[in-house]
């Protein structure tokens, strides 16, 4: 029997941004799968690679020949070789992504609802009347605060994003990647900016999310409890490449390489036995060099 091709294949992904210090590469010879319904951790220290990675799969690198090789693959296409507005009509409804900045990445002179709405009806392609359009987008902004636990949904709906918390941004920003039902989310590194628990909430909604809806998410972390508590896979990213890659039972359990094996030993969980953490000497490699 023929193997199921996977929802998203990444291969051989080089990208290289020119700059006043030379010609540097994010990621270099990148290569992975995304099965339907799985949900991968992407870790590595910052400046290894990791949004720019992310960026690529939704067409957001600019500029676009950044992307030097490669192929992405969603549900059999190759995004590199859509034109711009044929990946827009898929970004936003088929594959999106939470940022990492939730105020960076809302509008501050727009209502929390109209930007929820604004999403949907871009991508309502039903032929419904437009008050019909309208409401059906309300309806569903309105289910998706409830359901992202953001308190009196139609009050916030007609507030601005500086009358949230950074916690309830992330939510909002949660809830509108999710407005067009897609079938693959790009995480990244939604909780940096947010406190402990205010984290941990965060990361159990997007997992209760993923097993309610069946969605593809790959989560881009530094933070390897997180992705314990959420990836059936790990990939391991160090100077723009994949170094390890593997179930999360054996990556994190017992890591083959140096630097996968370094970085759980430099988180609290790693090197708890002494009470000591254990840094990793030195610094990333330079990605000009």
């Amino acid at each position: 029997m023929a193997e199921a091709e996977p929802l998203l294949a990444v291969r051989g992904l080089t990208t290289t941004f020119a700059t006043d210090s030379g010609a540097v590469t994010p990621s270099r010879d990148v290569s992975f799968d995304v099965a339907a319904g799985e949900v991968v951790g992407l870790v590595g220290e910052s400046g290894s690679g990791k949004s720019v990675t992310a960026k690529a799969i939704l067409g957001l690198v600019e500029p676009r020949r950044a992307i030097k090789a490669g192929e992405i693959r969603f549900q059999g296409t190759d995004l590199l070789r859509l034109s711009r507005e044929a990946l827009r009509q898929r970004r936003g409804r088929d594959l999106t992504m939470i940022f990492q900045d939730p105020m960076g990445s809302l509008n501050p002179l727009m209502r929390v609802g109209q930007q929820l709405t604004r999403l949907y009806l871009a991508h309502d392609d039903t032929g419904r009347s437009r008050a019909a359009k309208r409401a059906a987008a309300r309806e569903r902004a309105l289910d998706l605060l409830r359901r992202v636990n953001i308190p009196d949904p139609e009050a916030r709906y007609d507030q601005y994003p500086h009358q949230f918390s950074g916690g309830m941004r992330q939510r909002v920003m949660i809830a509108m990647a999710l407005m067009c039902r897609p079938s693959f989310l790009v995480a990244d590194e939604p909780t940096t900016a947010l406190d402990a628990t205010v984290e941990l909430q965060v990361v159990q909604l997007i997992r209760e999310l993923q097993e309610e809806t069946g969605m593809a998410v790959l989560f881009i972390s530094h933070n390897l409890t997180v992705i314990t508590r959420l990836a059936h896979r790990v990939l391991v990213m160090y100077g723009g490449r994949i170094v390890e890659s593997g179930p999360s039972e054996r990556v994190l359990g017992a890591p083959a390489h140096p630097y996968t094996q370094a970085l759980l030993a430099s988180t609290p969980r790693g090197g708890k036995r002494d009470g000591r953490l254990r840094p990793i000497a030195g610094e990333p490699p330079r990605l000009a060099a």
